[in-house]
């Protein structure tokens, strides 16, 4: 009995640590913000995930919304989130990636994987995907959300949020249907807005990897210290030091 729950501790340990790690690959880093007008760009800076100076259209309601072309960029203010069970592919992630994979005993080969549009959440992709948000307009409406995780707690605490420069995304029957269902939260939402920057993600892609290492190495080594301390017994099968 002490074995098999000094197993499932260190299940949970491995389980953790794997969390923090996909987690901080997933959502960690935030671009520091330009202030961009409409008319004029800053060379070499994404308008999209950017702050609006007040020149890009900012819209509040769903019609105005919907009234966008799909090359528009503009802003929009919101003042509720939730979330939902569906995912979209970050915007640099490239739809096919190559992972390793076993076959036989020892050999691995790099094969190609297919990493959809859209997703339901799965924890093995979670470095290619980012959660889609439901956000509530002054309307009552809501429209699909990719935005960075400053504005998610923002939005959380009731507050009222001019987002970054981002553009609408359509969405399928299909995933439309998705978000009307009951079990998704009933969600009326016929469209996404995404409003990421692109290009500081891909080009520090690097850096937020080595960082999620680095944080799950910390809580691997937090983590195992205190199981060693407290539950040493069961892990370790040490022996009663007293004992003759």
């Amino acid at each position: 009995m002490k074995k098999i729950l000094g197993y499932l501790l260190l299940g949970l340990l491995v389980a953790v640590v794997y969390g923090t790690y996909t987690y901080f690959l997933a959502c960690g880093g935030s671009p520091e913000e330009v202030v961009l007008s409409n008319t004029n760009t800053v060379l070499g800076v994404s308008s999209h995930g950017n702050i609006s100076d007040g020149s890009y259209t900012n819209y509040t309601t769903l019609e105005g919304i919907n009234e966008a072309g799909a090359s528009d960029l503009f802003t929009i203010t919101a003042s509720q989130i939730k979330p939902t069970e569906l995912y979209i592919r970050k915007g640099w992630v490239s739809p096919i990636q190559q992972e390793s994979r076993r076959s036989g005993r020892r050999r691995r080969r790099q094969v190609d994987v297919e990493i959809p549009l859209y997703s339901e959440f799965s924890l093995t992709k979670r470095e290619y995907v980012t959660p889609i948000y439901a956000i509530t307009l002054a309307d009552g409406k809501e429209i699909g959300a990719v935005i960075d995780s400053k504005y998610i707690s923002m939005l959380e605490k009731g507050e009222s949020v001019t987002l970054p420069i981002g553009k609408r995304l359509e969405l399928s029957n299909e995933l439309s249907a998705f978000f009307a269902d009951p079990l998704n939260g009933g969600a009326q939402i016929s469209s996404v807005y995404y409003a990421l920057n692109d290009s500081w993600f891909a080009a520090n892609a690097s850096d937020i990897e080595r960082n999620a290492i680095i944080y799950a190495v910390i809580v691997a080594v937090v983590l195992g210290g205190l199981l060693y301390y407290f539950a040493g017994n069961l892990l370790f099968d040490k022996k009663d030091e007293d004992e003759d």
